[in-house]
């Protein structure tokens, strides 16, 4: 809080706090490090990100770099290294043959693709996708366990770094999905 930009307060609004402030906060603020997603590393040192071209910034991104889990660091202008991936939305079906998996995987590749052509608002009421959406084959099929650690997702909500308020389980109907 000491870096906050009401250090009594310590809370949101602040031009410190999130993950754009974090950034800030680490560039001006005289903070070491910064939790932060990698979208906003980007827009902050004004680098290209999705369909958004590169900007002018304030900032140089030779100056700093990520740090990795193994306490090893990469540049900023490189691939990132991960801590936690956030587990995107995917869609799930119940214990069929790989073939109908296959078919269905296919079919909304397809039908992805017709709705992104004609821009029809289906899409995103039907598909759960939005111009903002990359489709990709994650190589599946995978249980919920095992997506949520591919993810290091698991990995991140297991630390023990706070004490838990309440028990999070996961709702499968076999040990298989565990």
């Amino acid at each position: 809080c000491q870096l906050c930009e009401f250090p009594d307060k310590c809370d949101y609004p602040d031009q410190n706090s999130g993950y754009e402030g974090a950034l800030r906060c680490l560039a001006v603020g005289g903070g070491d490090v910064a939790f932060t997603k990698v979208i906003f590393v980007k827009k902050f040192f004004g680098m290209a990100y999705g369909t958004q071209p590169a900007a002018q910034s304030n900032y140089n991104p030779d100056d700093y770099s990520y740090l990795c889990p193994d306490a090893t660091k990469k540049p900023v202008r490189g691939e990132p290294c991960v801590w936690a991936a956030r587990p995107w939305q995917g869609y799930m079906t119940t214990e069929k043959d790989q073939e109908q998996v296959t078919v269905l995987r296919d079919a909304i590749a397809k039908l992805n693709a017709l709705g992104e052509s004609s821009h029809a608002d289906w899409i995103s009421s039907v598909l759960a996708l939005n111009n903002k959406t990359l489709t990709r084959d994650n190589k599946g099929p995978y249980t919920p366990h095992q997506y949520l650690t591919k993810a290091k997702y698991e990995d991140v909500i297991e630390r023990d770094v706070l004490e838990p308020r309440r028990m999070v389980r996961m709702c499968v109907t076999s040990e298989v999905e565990e």
